[in-house]
């Protein structure tokens, strides 16, 4: 059973993840960048932040 609790718990803190065209939900959870393409619409996103190594640019992209 604590399994069945830790998942509860688990799925309370994670952010719904959806698609910006059409709003379906991709995912729950927390990502660092992850490319994903929505399976209802084709819409094709970039969702987290993504960093140049030598710290030359910082690109925060927004999570729907």
């Amino acid at each position: 059973m604590e399994n069945e609790t830790g998942r509860e718990d688990m799925s309370r803190h994670m952010r719904d993840i959806r698609c910006r065209k059409c709003n379906r939900l991709l995912m729950k959870g927390e990502v660092e960048v992850v490319e994903i393409k929505c399976p209802k619409c084709g819409y094709v996103q970039r969702i987290g932040r993504e960093r140049e190594v030598k710290g030359e640019a910082v690109q925060a992209l927004q999570i729907a």
